[in-house]
């Protein structure tokens, strides 16, 4: 079926990697610079930032040129490709292409060596360190020791306290002189982020695989990875007892993600779809509240104060906040209420259910099938019309987290709606507390909306809201 969305890079005299469209923007590096490679690196780094995908491909390219044996330069091609161009399959190409280039460089002549080495990227952010998950479980559904999974983390990690509950299953080097092997050598066996083995052996983008990971993993009736131990259970109820919230109180932890944090790291223009309004929550935690629980808010100083409501604690603006407390938060709340922000991927580590909202790109699904989600829908045209689900979760735009060509095809982003958000949330309580009821109706169309994903390559295990679903039906169609 041919999509309604025409998009320029299906031209091609004007693919995302034709240096036509990027010509008026170039720049020449200046004539004082003996480093071109090094100035070509940093001009496409900026032009990604930007989400401009032509210009980052066209310095890049330069890159390539003067340097034809840097594996990195290809591996960075792919991110753009993936988060900008998007074009999931060349992405995934070129991640393969910068692995073997890697292997081939620093794979020594006796063979590779018996470790999967993880850099400190999987350290620099919460949710990073939680996507560790899929490795580990992996390593273990294959019978193979999870122990050597090394991760060099000279830096202070995004959390500590989940790195060390993490560093349970694999070994944490503070520096390169506690590695087994000299970091060139493990360079042979880095674990990159985007793509990893799946437990067929094969290699695939990091979200095709977790799905196929965690289903075995359920089907092998496994316990989650990480728990709260008896003393941290205590200490955590005694900081909340200390915010007047009863020991007998069951409460939902509440993250959605805003710009504060991100912009005092260099927020980039690529990211600002990920972001959400708290106060179309509100209706939600109300929710909640009427049902018994309370709602903890999580986040940071720089996110907006929630107004003072009953049955809700402000924990981002309070002086209880600290890493340990964030990950009691995380594991002993009854459910998540979240966007797709690194915070979200910490509950599943625990075995607590979650209703994320506002899930974004849509073509990446969560994982967890005790999860329930609803994602942005995408419009497009003058005046603005919703995209079919076939054509929002599928590439181009179903991995982009910012797609280039959005603002010439007038492709917009549309959030969840209050009410979407509110009832997500009722239907996971009902859930939980057993009263919870899907129709024939209901589950025919999540099946359809099964079939559409997973023929459009959007993998993952998560059910779609059972209301969402009743109210966009006509997407499926």
């Amino acid at each position: 079926m041919t999509s309604p969305l025409t998009l320029p890079a299906t031209d091609k005299s004007a693919e995302p990697s034709d240096p036509r469209r990027a010509e008026s923007r170039i720049l020449i590096p200046p004539a004082d610079i003996s480093n071109h490679h090094t100035w070509h690196y940093h001009q496409a780094h900026a032009a990604l930032r930007n989400a401009d995908a032509d210009l980052a491909l066209h310095h890049f390219k330069e890159c390539r040129r003067i340097i034809p044996r840097e594996w990195f330069v290809p591996f960075s091609m792919g991110q753009i490709h993936l988060t900008v161009g998007a074009d999931i399959h060349e992405a995934i190409r070129m991640f393969k292409y910068a692995r073997r280039m890697r292997e081939r460089i620093y794979t020594p002549k006796r063979g590779k060596p018996p470790y999967r080495f993880l850099d400190v990227f999987w350290g620099l952010q919460i949710g990073h360190t939680a996507n560790m998950e899929h490795l580990i479980k992996r390593e273990i559904l294959l019978k193979r020791d999870p122990k050597k999974l090394i991760l060099l983390c000279p830096e202070t990690p995004a959390n500590q306290v989940l790195l060390d509950k993490m560093a349970a299953y694999i070994t944490v080097a503070k520096s390169e002189a506690e590695l087994p092997l000299p970091r060139e050598t493990l360079l042979s066996v880095l674990e990159e982020y985007y793509i990893c083995e799946s437990i067929d052996g094969l290699t695939k983008h990091w979200w095709h695989a977790s799905p196929e990971i965690f289903r075995a993993w359920e089907k092998a009736g496994r316990q989650p990875l990480l728990t709260l131990t008896h003393e941290e259970r205590a200490k955590g109820r005694a900081a909340l007892r200390s915010a007047g919230i009863p020991d007998d109180a069951w409460f939902a932890s509440l993250h959605i993600r805003e710009s504060g944090f991100k912009s005092t790291q260099g927020l980039t223009k690529v990211e600002l779809g990920l972001n959400a309004d708290v106060a179309t929550y509100l209706p939600a935690v109300s929710a909640v509240v009427q049902r018994g629980g309370t709602v903890i808010r999580i986040g940071d100083t720089s996110m907006s104060p929630l107004p003072p409501m009953p049955g809700v604690f402000d924990y981002a603006h309070s002086t209880l906040k600290s890493d340990w407390m964030d990950i009691f938060l995380l594991g002993a709340c009854h459910f998540y209420i979240g966007t797709s922000s690194g915070p979200a991927y910490v509950p599943p580590l625990f075995g607590v259910p979650c209703a994320l909202t506002n899930w974004y790109p849509i073509g990446s699904r969560p994982f967890n099938d005790r999860d329930v989600y609803i994602p942005k829908l995408f419009q497009v045209g003058t005046p603005p019309r919703t995209l079919r689900f076939e054509d929002m979760v599928a590439p181009p735009i179903g991995y982009a987290l910012q797609y280039q060509y959005a603002e010439e095809t007038k492709l917009s982003v549309v959030p969840n709606t209050a009410d979407e958000i509110r009832e997500v949330v009722i239907e996971l309580i009902d859930r939980l507390d057993g009263k919870l009821s899907y129709s024939d109706a209901d589950q025919a169309l999540q099946e359809t909306f099964d079939a559409v994903a997973e023929t459009n390559f959007c993998y993952g295990n998560a059910r779609l809201g059972r209301d969402f679903l009743r109210r966009h039906k006509d997407l499926l169609i």
